[in-house]
């Protein structure tokens, strides 16, 4: 069985430590400041810096239909009976590329009797003096459509001196989806407006639980999330326009020691349980590529 392999790279400031296994992100920091919460050898693991895909989120029961046929994945989040983010955060990418600021991991993904749709995914991720930059290009090569989705899993840590109660959160996104206390799972659609969950110009998340999708909204944005700790130190969370949705979490962990130090903020293409509602649900065609960018940067 082959090892996993921790990778560093670094420019202007900026040291990200990365995983074949995976190929998530470990590490971020800039000028020594850790910008997200470092993976721990903890077997919890909390999805920190994980790639999710092919979707992100939950499907409920491990149950979905696709052109008319009914499919089951592993439910790995047992206790709400979910399927959560997806099938390669255990596999093992190899290294297609890398230099000292930049490395592409590649990992070919053969269809399987949950999802038999075979797919090869290259990662890129590139330090410079804006950021870290995350590109996730998926390519069909079966020889017909498959569902698709992805994101990241990043925990932003905008000042280690404080938590997420004193933190800001800007967030373009003027719906949010609610869900079910016990699952998680959607119930609908709703305004941000007159909730705790308007975040548009800038609010204080205070003692606010999170753990919800928010549409990003229409028109002229700026698709970034920003959060800011009274210091002015903060990070910011960049994404393109295949980014519809972003789940915010406040990891809150059940009294965990380490809850609310850190915010999961996690652009997605589709929002939770997207392979049954098929709401923003992407249809990759035989023979076609999909990509998906992200950015995260020091404020």
């Amino acid at each position: 069985m082959a090892t996993s392999e921790a990778i560093e790279i670094s420019s202007n400031g900026y040291l990200a430590r990365l995983n074949t296994l995976g190929a998530r992100h470990e590490k971020l920091t800039f000028n020594g400041r850790n910008l997200i919460e470092e993976r721990r050898p903890d077997p919890r693991g909390f999805y920190c810096g994980d790639i999710l895909a092919p979707w992100p989120n939950r499907i409920e029961d491990g149950i979905y239909e696709f052109a008319g046929q009914k499919y089951s994945v592993e439910v790995n989040e047992v206790a709400r009976r979910n399927a959560l983010h997806g099938l390669v955060t255990n596999e093992i990418w190899q290294i297609s590329n890398r230099t000292t600021d930049a490395v592409t991991f590649s990992l070919d993904a053969p269809a399987n009797e949950g999802y038999p749709f075979h797919l090869q995914y290259l990662l890129e991720y590139r330090v410079d003096g804006d950021g870290l930059s995350i590109k996730l290009t998926a390519h069909n090569r079966g020889d017909g459509p498959a569902p698709f989705g992805a994101s990241i899993h990043p925990y932003l840590i905008a000042d280690e001196s404080t938590g997420v109660n004193q933190w800001e959160i800007t967030l373009p996104a003027d719906h949010f989806m609610s869900v079910d206390g016990e699952r998680l799972l959607p119930v609908g659609i709703e305004s941000v407006a007159a909730t705790d969950f308007d975040f548009q110009n800038g609010r204080t998340i205070k003692d606010t639980f999170i753990d919800h999708a928010f549409k990003v909204s229409d028109g002229p944005v700026a698709r970034v999330v920003t959060v800011k700790a009274p210091s002015g130190n903060g990070v910011a969370m960049e994404f393109d326009s295949s980014s519809k949705w972003v789940q915010i979490h406040t990891a809150d962990r059940d009294g965990d020691p380490t809850g609310r130090l850190s915010l999961a903020v996690e652009p997605m293409s589709c929002p939770p349980n997207s392979f049954n509602s098929g709401l923003d649900l992407v249809l990759l065609e035989p023979g076609t590529d999909y990509s998906i960018s992200w950015r995260i940067k020091a404020i």
